[in-house]
C-alpha cells in the first residue's frame, strides 16, 4: 500500500510539473471547467455559469501572464501536499519567465505520447509538443479574451445551460490548442476537437432550428472535406521526412527536413505541389479562402450570437495561422510558384465579399460577408511573401477578431432591441439606444479601416507590403505582367475593397442611426450589464491598438523576418 501511495505521489508530481507550464494552464482551466459543468446538476444554472466564467477567465490570465516575468517571490512559490506516505509539490508560477519575441519557441513542453518500435532500427513516435512564439502569442491572447467575452454575453441564457457551457469550454480547448500544438497528430486532434462542439452549438442553439441544422451540416461537411486532405498530407510529410531513425510528427523537425536542399527539396516538384495543394485545401476551407467560403454566411446567420463571434474571431484564424505555421514554411518553392493564384483568391474575396455585403438586407448576413472580405486581406498579405505584408496579415488576424466580435455582438443586440435584423426596419438607434449606437459606430468605423482604429494597421501593412513587394517576383509572369506588376495591381484592387467597405458601413449607420425607434422596439439608454461587460473591452481594444499597435507588431515581426529569410527564394 505504501508503494502505491508513493507511486501515486510521483505521478501527481509529474502532473503538477506539467501544470506549472503557462500553456498547460491555458488549456487545463477550460477543460476542468467543462468537466465540472458536466458534473453539476442541470438545475444549478448559476454554478454552471460560474464554472464557465472561471474557466475562461483563468485561461485568459494564463495567456496574459505569458507576456511578463513574474516577481521572484511568485516564481519560487511552492505548494506542498501530502499524498499517503509520499509528498508532492506544485510551483504554479515557476515557468512564467516572460516572453521574448526574438527567442523563438518558448514555454516548450515535449513529452512522449506514443512510441512504437518498428523493427530493429526505427521507432514511430507521437509527442505532446506545445510551445508559443511571436506568431501564436497574439492569437492566443485574442482567442482567450474573445472566449471569455462570449461566455459573459451568454450568461442570460436559460435554455439547456449545462450543455451549452460545457460545449463552449470544450470548444475553447480545441481552438486554443491549435495555436500551440507543434506535433501534427496533436494539431489534428485539436483541429477536429473544435469542429464537434461548434456543430452542436450551431444546430442546437440556433434561433431557427431547421435552418440552423442545415447550416451546421454544411459547416461540418465542408470542414471534414478539407480535413481529409490535410490528414493525408500530414501522413505524407511524416513518411517522407523520416531520413533518420525515428518516425516523427514534430512540426519543426519535419519542416526543417522539407526545406533541406539534401532532404525534402529533392522530391520531384509534382509531389511537393500535390502536398501543398492537400494542405491548402484543408486550411482554405477553415479560413475560408475564396471559393471555399460558401458555408460561412449560412453558419454565421443561423448560429447563436456567441458562436458567430467565436467562429469569425477565432476559428477562421486557425486556417490563416496554419498557412504561416505549416503550409508556407514546408513548401516555400510551391508557394512562390502559386503565389499569384493565392493572391487572386485573396483579392476575389476582398472585392466579391465587399460587393455582396452592399446588397444584404439582414444585418447579421451583412457582417458575415464583410468578414469574408476582410479575411481576403490576410490571404493577400501572406501570398505577398515578405515580412511587412506578413506582419500586416498577423495584425489583421487580431484586429479583425476584435472588430468582428464587436459587430456580431451588436447584431445580436440589434435583434434583441428591434425584434428583427432587417435593415429596412431599423431606425432611431441613436435616440432610443445611444450606448449601443455609439458602440456600433466604433465597430463600423473600425471595419472600414479608419486611421486611429485597429482595423487600419493590418490593411495598411498588407497593401504596402503587396505594393512594394520583393524584387524576386520579377521572375514570375502572369500573362503580360511580371510578378512585381501583378502584385501591385492586386494592391490597387485591394484598395478598391477598402473603399467599398466604407460605403457599406456608412450605409449601415445611415439606416440604423437617425429617426425614431419603430413601434415595438425596446430602447434603453445604457447597456444591459452583460452586454456592457462584453462590449466595453472590445471598444477599448479597438482604440488602444489603433493608436498603439506596437505590442502586436513587435510580437510577430521577428517571426515574419525569420519566415522569409529561410525561404530559398529570398
Amino acid at each position: 500500500m505504501e508503494d502505491l501511495s508513493i507511486n501515486f505521489a510521483q505521478k501527481l508530481g509529474l502532473f503538477l510539473d506539467w501544470l506549472s507550464n503557462p500553456i498547460s494552464q491555458l488549456l487545463f482551466f477550460p477543460l476542468l471547467a467543462c468537466l465540472l459543468i458536466c458534473l453539476t446538476p442541470p438545475g444549478r444554472r448559476t454554478l454552471i455559469k460560474l464554472w464557465a466564467v472561471l474557466g475562461a477567465s483563468l485561461s485568459l490570465v494564463a495567456a496574459l501572464l505569458m507576456t511578463v516575468r513574474l516577481p521572484d517571490s511568485l516564481l519560487n512559490l511552492e505548494l506542498a501536499m501530502m499524498v499517503g506516505e509520499g509528498e508532492a509539490s506544485w510551483a504554479p508560477f515557476a515557468q512564467f519567465n516572460g516572453f521574448s519575441p526574438q527567442a523563438g519557441l518558448q514555454f516548450v513542453q515535449k513529452f512522449k505520447w506514443l512510441s512504437i518500435q518498428l523493427g530493429e532500427f526505427q521507432t514511430f513516435g507521437v509527442e505532446y509538443y506545445t510551445a508559443i512564439d511571436g506568431l501564436s502569442l497574439p492569437l492566443v491572447i485574442m482567442g482567450a479574451a474573445v472566449m471569455l467575452l462570449a461566455v459573459i454575453w451568454a450568461l442570460p441564457r436559460t435554455e439547456r445551460v449545462r450543455e451549452f457551457f460545457a460545449l463552449v469550454m470544450l470548444l475553447s480547448v480545441g481552438l486554443l490548442g491549435v495555436f500551440v500544438a507543434l506535433d501534427y497528430v496533436l494539431f489534428y486532434l485539436f483541429w477536429e476537437l473544435m469542429l464537434i462542439p461548434m456543430y452542436f452549438l450551431i444546430a442546437g442553439w440556433g434561433k431557427r432550428r431547421e435552418a440552423a441544422g442545415r447550416a451546421a451540416i454544411k459547416f461540418f461537411v465542408y470542414t471534414i472535406f478539407g480535413s481529409v486532405f490535410m490528414l493525408i498530407t500530414f501522413i505524407a510529410i511524416q513518411s517522407l521526412s523520416t531520413g533518420a531513425m525515428v518516425y516523427t510528427f514534430s512540426i519543426p523537425e519535419t519542416t526543417a527536413y522539407m526545406v533541406n536542399p539534401n532532404g525534402g527539396m529533392l522530391l520531384i516538384p509534382q509531389i511537393r505541389t500535390m502536398m501543398f495543394i492537400g494542405l491548402l485545401l484543408g486550411f482554405a476551407v477553415k479560413l475560408p479562402m475564396f471559393p471555399f467560403h460558401t458555408w460561412l454566411p449560412d453558419a454565421h446567420t443561423e448560429a447563436p450570437t456567441e458562436m458567430s463571434v467565436v467562429l469569425a474571431a477565432i476559428m477562421l484564424k486557425t486556417g490563416s495561422y496554419a498557412y504561416l505555421r505549416i503550409l508556407y514554411p514546408n513548401f516555400p518553392d510551391v508557394a512562390y510558384t502559386m503565389g499569384p493564384i493565392i493572391a487572386f483568391c485573396g483579392i476575389a474575396a476582398i472585392v466579391y465579399g465587399a460587393a455582396v455585403t452592399l446588397v444584404q438586407t439582414d444585418l447579421k448576413r451583412m457582417v458575415a460577408y464583410s468578414s469574408i472580405s476582410h479575411m481576403g486581406f490576410i490571404v493577400l498579405g501572406i501570398s505577398a511573401q515578405n515580412a511587412q505584408a506578413t506582419v500586416g496579415a498577423v495584425f489583421h488576424m487580431v484586429g479583425h477578431g476584435i472588430v468582428i466580435s464587436l459587430l456580431f455582438f451588436m447584431a445580436g443586440a440589434v435583434e434583441r432591441i428591434y425584434g428583427t435584423r432587417d435593415l429596412h426596419k431599423l431606425a432611431g438607434m441613436f435616440k432610443g439606444a445611444p450606448s449601443y449606437a455609439l458602440t456600433l459606430g466604433v465597430g463600423a468605423f473600425a471595419g472600414m479601416g479608419l486611421p486611429g482604429l485597429v482595423g487600419f494597421w493590418g490593411e495598411f501593412l498588407v497593401l504596402k507590403g503587396t505594393l512594394f513587394n520583393n524584387p524576386s517576383w520579377q521572375s514570375v509572369h502572369v500573362g503580360a505582367l511580371d510578378g512585381i506588376r501583378y502584385f501591385q495591381l492586386m494592391a490597387v484592387l485591394g484598395a478598391v475593397g477598402v473603399l467599398i467597405s466604407a460605403v457599406y458601413m456608412i450605409n449601415l449607420l445611415q439606416r440604423v442611426m437617425p429617426g425614431e425607434l419603430p413601434e415595438g422596439a425596446s430602447g434603453r439608454r445604457g447597456f444591459r450589464l452583460t452586454d456592457g461587460i462584453a462590449l466595453v473591452p472590445l471598444v477599448a481594444a479597438i482604440i488602444i491598438l489603433g493608436l498603439y499597435p506596437a505590442p502586436v507588431i513587435n510580437s510577430c515581426v521577428h517571426f515574419a523576418d525569420a519566415l522569409w529569410e529561410q525561404s530559398l527564394f529570398y
